[in-house]
């Protein structure tokens, strides 16, 4: 990061539940055989079957489903998620 580096802030209200997700382009840019990315559509489509679990197991289902959809390609890039969840 460069020291002069400036980014806006922003603020949201997580209600109880709620979960937030901030993730890599290696995420929506992991690749198949076919070289199709995973995308946001399908990001879009697996976030609410995430309801009513905890952040691990969110996360780890997220990944699950990455690694299902690239199959035995290798990781074309890293692949970083952060999960929070409001539980009070």
């Amino acid at each position: 990061m460069s020291p002069d580096a400036c980014f806006p802030g922003q603020s949201i209200d997580l209600g109880l539940g709620d979960m937030l997700l901030a993730y890599s382009d290696g995420l929506t840019e992991a690749s198949n055989k076919h070289e199709e990315f995973y995308g946001d559509d399908r990001l879009s489509e697996l976030l609410p079957q995430l309801r009513g679990l905890s952040a691990e197991a969110a996360g780890m289902r997220i990944v699950s489903e990455i690694q299902r959809f690239i199959g035995r390609e290798p990781p074309s890039d890293d692949l970083s998620l952060i999960l929070l969840k409001r539980v009070e």
